[in-house]
């Protein structure tokens, strides 16, 4: 995943799902990865999203 993926991510995280259209009050891994392809980027699996979600960058401050 590259700088893009992930500023995009980080964006779509900062919203609810239903801020962008979906009929979801949380977000899952799939429902990431199928918003992720609407904005254009890489489709990716949710096992992927996982790792993504998993990195460094994203996780909350302890």
């Amino acid at each position: 995943m590259d700088e893009r993926f992930r500023e995009t991510l980080c964006r779509v995280l900062e919203g609810t799902p239903q801020q962008s259209g979906w009929r979801r009050t949380t977000w899952t891994r799939e429902l990431l990865a199928r918003e992720m392809e609407r904005r254009g980027r890489v489709r990716v699996s949710a096992a992927t999203m996982g790792r993504a979600l998993a990195c460094s960058f994203l996780r909350s401050p302890r």
